[in-house]
């Protein structure tokens, strides 16, 4: 890193050789962070630790701990599935020094500013380092589970009340990691990477050291973006469940064609629970027509909305969601002659 953070990888005796790929990778993903938060690494060492009998890795400041099979491989046994399940555990506890111990939340509701934003986080650095592996197609992946998650009539809030012990454990599940860091994905690409890494960047100089709140990083957010993110988002994180957006391509003669869109709650075929709620989406669509493609987004914050589309030529095809980022579930309808993929 910027400050030539000493790095150490700790293990049991005679198992050098067995964290060769924990060395080769520490600083390369510590860089990456730091690039991206634009601030260095907080603490004065950073130790990683191989413990035996231990499931997962925690992300105390400055030292992390690893469960042993996850940090240390035999040279024979040292698989490309090894290298990516370290190197994105890594850059998932790495983040969290930054994300849950330079800035802590306030309180267990908000559990997600650390755990959806590391997760996110990893996919991000894993993608701008080693883009061969493909994270970015494992951001779809959690955002299907994610939603299928989201789907159940009993299924929770992101930033759910927090009263017991209990309530603390039922938080760390795929609600807070999986949906949180798809909507986080969904709104980066609404306001736009860049300007989401400012909202970052100023959510972390005005609270190092100390404690926020969800309020704390939206508000930073709003004021990067110069609109209402806060707003939108929270539709996300205060209300269960996940809309499904309805597009209905219309192409009159004499006028340009649009997708009228509806949203309702997804839920499974035969499902009981309530399809009210209102989220504010951001929708972003890609089409054809007569081999041209464009792009056409907008944020559907009622039931009901139009996206207008480009140019006059109904469209050959109709991606509802493109790059699949948006956390939400589509259902295609529209022209006479238009086949909905």
């Amino acid at each position: 890193g910027s400050k030539k953070t000493p790095v150490r990888i700790i293990f049991p005796k005679g198992r050098a050789k067995d964290a060769a790929w924990a060395v080769a990778s520490t600083g390369p993903i510590l860089e990456q962070l730091e690039k991206y938060f634009g601030r260095p690494y907080a603490y004065e060492k950073l130790d990683q630790i191989a413990v035996p009998m231990f499931g997962g890795a925690m992300e105390n400041p400055g030292l992390v701990t690893y469960g042993q099979q996850l940090i240390l491989a035999k040279p024979k046994e040292e698989t490309p599935g090894h290298q990516r399940a370290f190197a994105s555990v890594c850059a998932h506890e790495l983040a969290h020094q930054w994300f849950g111990d330079l800035v802590t939340m306030a309180w267990w509701d908000d559990l997600w500013l650390n755990e959806a934003f590391a997760t996110w986080m990893a996919a991000k650095v894993m993608v701008a380092w080693k883009p061969q592996w493909r994270f970015d197609v494992g951001q779809v992946q959690n955002r299907a589970g994610a939603l299928n998650a989201d789907g159940y009539a009993s299924a929770r809030r992101v930033r759910q009340p927090i009263e017991t012990n209990d309530d603390v454990a039922n938080a760390f599940d795929g609600i807070t990691y999986g949906k949180g860091a798809s909507v986080i994905a969904t709104f980066e690409r609404w306001v736009g990477p860049d300007v989401f890494q400012k909202g970052v960047q100023r959510y972390l100089e005005a609270h190092a050291h100390g404690n926020a709140t969800a309020k704390d990083f939206l508000d930073a957010q709003s004021q990067a973006a110069g609109k209402d993110v806060a707003g939108p988002m929270s539709t996300f994180l205060e209300q269960a469940g996940a809309p499904r957006v309805t597009f209905t391509l219309e192409c009159p003669k004499d006028a340009a064609p649009t997708l009228a869109l509806e949203q309702t709650r997804a839920l499974p075929l035969g499902s009981t629970a309530a399809k009210d709620g209102v989220w504010s989406v951001p929708v972003c669509v890609r089409t054809s027509a007569k081999g041209k493609q464009s792009r056409a987004c907008t944020l559907l914050d009622a039931p009901r909305g139009t996206l207008a589309l480009e140019g006059k030529a109904c469209p050959d095809w109709v991606l509802p969601n493109d790059g699949m980022l948006g956390h939400y579930r589509s259902n295609l309808k529209g022209a006479a002659s238009f086949e909905a993929l």
